[in-house]
C-alpha cells in the first residue's frame, strides 16, 4: 500500500561474540556436526537406503519363493435340522403257499426332526486345510534378471550422488571455517587502521589549528578516518556473519547478541 506509512527502526548494535575464535575450529569436529543437522545430507541418506531396499526385492524376485498357508473354518444355518431316531413298525403282506400273511417289520429310523442347536453346528461342522506351494521363477528369470540390474545401477548412482553431497559439504565447511579465520584478522586488521587513522586525525586536527596545514590536508585525514571507521564496521558484520555460519553447520542456534 503506497499510503501507508513505513517506520525504519535502527537495529542495536551488535558485537562480535565474546571469546570467539575461529582458529580453535576443526575441520573433523564441525563437519562430523553437520552431517548430523544438515538436511541435505539426511535426504540423500534416505535415497540411498531407499534405493538398497529396493534392489533387494529385485534380488529377490529370482529366488524360489515358499508359501504355506493353513485355514480353520466352520457354519452355521438356522434352517439345518437333524433326524430323530426312534422305533418304526410297518406291515408287509407276503403270501405263503397263496395264502397272504400280514408280517410286521420292526426297527429304528427317523420319526422326526429337530432343530441343531448353534454349539452343536460350530463344533460338527469344523474344518481345517494346512497347504504349502513353491515357486521357481523359470520363465521369468531373465526380466528378473534386468530389473534386478536396473535397480542395482540406482543403488550404485544413488551412492555416488549421496557421496558428492558429502564432500560439498565437507567443502563448504572448510571453506566457511576458512572464511571466518580471515574474516577475524581483517576485523583486527581494521582496528588497526582505526586506531592509525585517529592518530593521524587527532595530530592534524592540533596542526590544523596552528595553522601548519591548509584544509585540504585536514579534510583529507578526516575522510580518511571515516573511512577506515566505514571498513571495521564492514569487516565487523563480516567476521560476526561467518562466526555464524560456522553455528549453523555445528547445529547451533542462531541468535544475534
Amino acid at each position: 500500500d503506497p499510503n501507508e506509512d513505513i517506520r525504519i527502526v535502527r537495529p542495536e548494535s551488535i558485537d562480535v561474540p565474546a571469546g570467539a575464535d575461529p582458529r580453535a575450529y576443526r575441520l573433523d569436529e564441525v563437519y562430523t556436526a553437520a552431517l548430523q543437522t544438515q538436511p541435505q545430507i539426511r535426504a540423500a541418506d534416505l535415497r540411498l537406503e531407499s534405493a538398497q531396499i529396493q534392489e533387494d526385492i529385485a534380488r529377490s524376485g529370482m529366488l524360489p519363493t515358499l508359501s504355506v498357508f493353513a485355514s480353520l473354518n466352520t457354519n452355521y444355518s438356522s434352517a439345518f435340522q437333524a433326524p430323530i431316531i426312534g422305533p418304526t413298525s410297518s406291515m408287509e403282506t407276503v403270501y405263503i403257499n397263496g395264502m397272504p400273511v400280514d408280517i410286521e417289520f420292526r426297527g429304528e429310523g427317523p420319526i422326526d426332526f429337530e432343530q441343531v442347536s448353534y454349539s452343536d453346528q460350530i463344533n460338527e461342522n469344523f474344518g481345517q486345510t494346512v497347504g504349502a506351494s513353491l515357486r521357481i521363477p523359470i520363465y521369468s528369470n531373465h526380466s528378473n534378471r534386468i530389473q534386478m540390474e536396473r535397480a542395482r545401477i540406482n543403488a550404485l548412482n544413488t551412492e555416488v550422488v549421496n557421496r558428492q553431497q558429502r564432500n560439498q559439504l565437507k567443502t563448504d565447511v572448510q571453506r566457511s571455517i576458512a572464511d571466518a579465520r580471515a574474516a577475524r584478522e581483517s576485523y583486527f586488521a581494521a582496528q588497526r587502521s582505526v586506531d592509525a587513522a585517529q592518530a593521524a586525525f587527532d595530530n592534524a586536527e592540533k596542526r590544523f589549528q596552528l595553522g601548519a596545514i591548509n584544509t585540504l590536508e585536514y579534510t583529507t585525514a578526516r575522510n580518511n578516518l571515516d573511512r577506515a571507521q566505514v571498513d571495521l564496521i564492514r569487516s565487523k558484520y563480516q567476521y560476526i556473519f561467518n562466526l555464524k555460519t560456522v553455528d549453523f553447520y555445528l547445529g547451533r542456534p542462531i541468535t544475534l547478541d
